[in-house]
């Protein structure tokens, strides 16, 4: 099975456009005893989950580290609104974006290179074309200058784990705490095969989530679409592990 990282292709965004979005609420950074670490994670998000109706809301508008204890109360309650394997981590963010557009941009639209929108005909095309799309949520945005569209961002999962061979020290240099991993994202990626989701085109990696990864199905329907402002690289597939 071939599998790919997918990253933005700015040349398909004109000159001077610009997208200027944020997120009501996320669960805050963390301060771990454990391993000393003061950190957040970086790319988790589920655009989908609406966290007004819990009593405790505000307290998700306040992004500082917290103290261990206060973490996991506050990852708890939010647990109970996502499905049992979700991944939760500190910096995890929820809700719909929202914020501002001007200019033009190509089918794919990015924040960033691990926040990923799609414009609602080629997210449609896609699945006409029997992609396993991520879901997708409106993004609430207010269009300057530019004619406006639907825009989904897209709720990529974290289900891949990365390969054992790469990294055989994973599981135990993790703070068995906090969940902290200590690893830098790889130059050259690698995934477990048995980790690859059977029901989805589209995913991120557990302990790297700024890498978005999808199937070769994905990337030929996108070519096949001539869709615009997406790359392409293939990565490494291996079947060493042993746990799955």
């Amino acid at each position: 099975m071939r599998i790919f990282e997918i990253n933005p292709d700015d040349k398909s965004e004109a000159p001077g456009s610009d997208l200027i979005v944020e997120r009501k609420w996320s669960l805050p950074g963390v301060r771990c005893d454990s391993c000393n670490a003061t950190w957040s994670n970086t790319g988790l998000a589920y655009p989908s989950v609406d966290l007004s109706s819990l009593p405790s809301a505000d307290r998700y508008e306040v992004h500082w580290p917290v103290p261990l204890a206060e973490f996991e109360q506050l990852k708890t309650q939010v647990a109970e609104m996502l499905p049992p394997d979700s991944v939760l981590k500190p910096g995890t963010s929820f809700g719909p974006l929202a914020g501002t557009i001007k200019g033009e941009f190509g089918d794919f639209v990015w924040v960033n290179s691990w926040t990923m929108l799609v414009k609602q005909r080629a997210y449609d095309l896609l699945v006409h074309e029997d992609v396993l799309m991520a879901k997708g949520v409106p993004a609430s945005l207010m269009f300057q200058r530019t004619e406006p569209v639907v825009l989904l961002e897209l709720e990529i999962l974290p289900l891949a784990r990365v390969s054992q061979r790469r990294f055989p020290d994973l599981d135990i240099t993790r703070c068995q705490s906090c969940g902290r991993n200590p690893f830098k994202v790889p130059d050259k990626i690698e995934i477990e095969e048995s980790s690859i989701p059977g029901n989805l085109d589209l995913f991120r990696i557990r302990d790297f989530s700024t890498v978005i990864l999808g199937t070769e199905t994905f990337v030929k329907a996108v070519q096949e679409l001539r869709l615009s402002g997406i790359l392409f690289e293939e990565v490494g597939v291996s079947s060493t592990r042993t746990d799955q």
